[in-house]
């Protein structure tokens, strides 16, 4: 008689400790109040330890790293985005990239009144717009 009444206890303390996780109470509040009860130390632990238990997610620790982690890398890849996709200054691939009063020249957006009276040298090192201009 005495197993069966340490088998049905464990199952009480069991289904105990699943409710009580399931409304957000910590394993050692539930620990407290079963002890407080009258149930014995080892049949609390083996409430908590029987193989295939997990403390519920969304109690543990786990989830406020995960949450964490997760937002870490939602703002990694949004910086990565506007980092890649937002045009330097003065960057651009053709003249509606660029300003009212600005054509794209070799890459840049130019000012028209910069240019009035210039011309693209073509023996200027790589990489760079080279103009020769006239005065007015």
């Amino acid at each position: 008689m005495k197993n069966n009444d340490a088998a049905d206890l464990e199952k009480k303390v069991i289904a105990y400790i699943d409710v009580y996780r399931a409304k957000g109470y910590t394993d050692d509040d539930i620990c407290t109040a079963l002890l407080k009860s009258g149930v014995p130390l080892p049949i609390i632990q083996k409430g908590f330890t029987l193989p295939g238990r997990k403390e519920a997610f969304f109690i543990s620790r786990k989830w406020v790293f995960f949450l964490v982690a997760a937002l870490l890398l939602f703002l990694f890849i949004v910086l990565l985005v506007l980092l890649n996709y937002a045009p330097s200054s003065g960057e651009c691939d053709s003249d509606s990239a660029c300003p009212s009063g600005y054509s794209c020249t070799q890459g840049r957006c130019v000012s028209h009144e910069a240019f009035l009276n210039c011309q693209v040298i073509d023996d200027c090192g790589s990489g760079y717009a080279c103009y020769k201009c006239l005065e007015p």
